[in-house]
């Protein structure tokens, strides 16, 4: 994931010094990209000294020092009743007080420069824990901790510091455990996207959070499943412990287990709803209660802005889909109840129904135009979202709309096609009559397209993502 970073930042237009114990790959490595914008020393992290040369390299060679990415790291698997003590420091050494002696060396140098980020790469075992990882996690969660008291110590000095907990990410490390034998199927089973990562998505983050499009940025993690009632319980919490406040709710978690439904296991389908449905539930819930208080407290209405994800999925009855269809149908109906029940109280609940190429729909989408914008880029969604959570959406409350780029639509609720009556004596239905009345409607339906589904969405753009 380091030779990631390095080219990553190289083609942003970064000027890069790295180090590593590897000194024929790393070499290489600085060679191809050229010495006028990349230098390569042998480092040892555990090294106080090799740390403070690496530092002095970067400045000597570059004017100064702005970034500093902590990436090293090792992975051993034992369980700790099997573990010798020698393995467990070694990753603690490695991967906790790298890091730390990285920050160190760079505190100088970087105040020199008038600030600037460090980025350190934990994992979500930072969070979690893992049976045969006590030291990795351990060590993760080492870096976690050290980071935000970093913050907290530097942040005067125009350092900001922050921490990227990635999964399982296609890395040598990984791969090398892998060949070892240690089961990756149940690993990957257990990740929303049931997949690894490839190091350059992570770089991308990493290279974001370096920058000046980050510089006034600041994000707390709340590891947890997000149909678990807790988790949207610490969400809100940690919230309103590090900000003191709760102004806007973005509910956005996702999954896909695409499957005809009657193929569909269980588990697939329990998955999504979760998933979609209970994540957005459990954050509204606490959510709401916090504003609620509020507002009972101000004696009046506070600002609450809610925006959630729902899709055309359940608009037209994605047919390889019936749990995230029936999921996105059940957001809309939640948008729908939450803004009748809380508008009183200042909240204005909306949902919108995106087309974007994401990791999630990558697989079933069409490749990106070579030219010219991408219609179904993310960041085409993203001035809806601002402004529906912004102040100027003060009227606008229970609506549904389909986004993506630079077309938008609000959707008109659903109406009555037709109204049929029983026509018999007493005026109520029987089975004959209900037949007589219904035959006419539908005579000249076909049943291979179903009436209930909007379909009009459809001619807003050309690109789809995978509907018939």
């Amino acid at each position: 994931m380091g030779k990631s970073h390095v080219r990553h930042f190289v083609a942003e237009g970064a000027r890069v010094v790295f180090g590593d114990v590897l000194d024929g790959e790393g070499a290489y490595v600085a060679a191809k990209l050229g010495e006028r914008c990349c230098r390569y020393t042998y480092l040892d992290v555990t090294s106080e000294a090799d740390c403070a040369a690496a530092v002095a390299l970067a400045a000597d060679a570059f004017g100064k020092l702005d970034v500093l990415v902590n990436n090293a790291g090792v992975l051993l698997f034992a369980r700790i009743a099997e573990m010798p003590l020698a393995d467990f420091r070694r990753v603690l050494e490695v991967n906790a007080v790298g890091c730390w002696l990285g920050m160190k060396a760079v505190i100088g140098p970087t105040t020199k420069a008038g600030g600037g980020a460090i980025i350190n790469i934990s994992s979500t075992e930072g969070f979690t824990g893992a049976a045969g990882l006590s030291a990795y996690s351990a060590s993760k969660f080492a870096i976690r901790g050290m980071t935000k008291a970093a913050a907290q110590e530097l942040g005067h000095l125009g350092i900001r510091v922050n921490s990227v907990h990635p999964g399982g990410v296609l890395t040598r490390m990984v791969l090398d455990q892998a060949n070892n034998g240690h089961d990756g199927d149940r690993y990957l089973g257990n990740l929303p996207l049931a997949r690894f990562a490839e190091p350059a998505e992570i770089s991308r983050l990493v290279a974001y959070l370096a920058s000046d499009e980050s510089s006034y940025g600041q994000a707390v993690v709340c590891a947890g499943d997000i149909g678990d009632w807790e988790t949207g319980q610490r969400l809100i919490g940690a919230a309103l412990d590090a900000y003191g406040g709760l102004d806007i709710l973005v509910n956005n978690a996702g999954v896909l287990r695409d499957r005809m439904i009657f193929s569909m296991s269980a588990d697939e389908w329990d998955l999504v709803l979760r998933v979609h449905l209970c994540g957005h539930f459990v954050t509204t819930r606490f959510a709401t209660e916090h504003w609620r208080a509020a507002s009972k407290q101000a004696g009046g209405p506070v600002y609450g802005r809610i925006v959630n994800t729902s899709s055309e999925a359940f608009l037209l009855g994605s047919s390889g889909q019936p749990n995230y269809a029936a999921a996105k149908g059940g957001i809309a109906a939640l948008t729908v109840s939450t803004a009748r029940g809380c508008a009183r109280y200042g909240v204005r609940a909306t949902a919108i129904c995106a087309r974007a190429r994401t990791a999630m729909v990558a697989g079933i989408m069409s490749p990106p135009p070579d030219d010219g914008p991408d219609p179904i880029a993310p960041e085409h969604v993203t001035p809806l979202v601002t402004n529906l959570a912004s102040p100027a959406a003060e009227r606008i409350n229970g609506e549904v709309f389909v986004v993506h780029g630079g077309v938008a639509a609000v959707l008109n609720p659903p109406s009555i096609r037709a109204v049929f009556h029983a026509g018999t004596p007493d005026g109520m239905w029987t089975l004959p009559a209900m037949h007589d009345a219904l035959a006419a409607e539908f005579a000249g339906q076909s049943p291979d397209s179903p009436g209930f589904a909007c379909t009009e969405t459809m001619s807003l753009a050309t690109e789809t993502i995978g509907f018939d």
